[in-house]
């Protein structure tokens, strides 16, 4: 979450057209105080699944972690970290 702005932007921007649609965030900087620093209102707060790696597992792993999370037959994803 090098870009921490952007991927805040693209989230809330993106979430308009995802109504009804799980979101999980998954963090893999554990030195990153990710939760606390991105911005969203409390309306899509709540129904956000944190993932919060203790190590960093990589762009591979972290998708992984997320879809495994998701119970729907649509994924998108938003990696504003390339």
């Amino acid at each position: 979450y090098k870009r921490l702005r952007a991927f805040s932007d693209y989230l809330l921007h993106n979430v308009t057209y995802l109504p009804g649609c799980s979101l999980v965030i998954v963090n893999d900087d554990p030195q990153s105080t990710l939760p606390r620093d991105l911005h969203i209102p409390e309306n899509i707060a709540h129904t956000i699944t944190w993932i919060n790696h203790t190590k960093n597992v990589g762009f591979a792993g972290s998708v992984n972690d997320g879809v495994a999370q998701v119970k729907t037959d649509y994924i998108m994803l938003l990696n504003t970290d390339v």
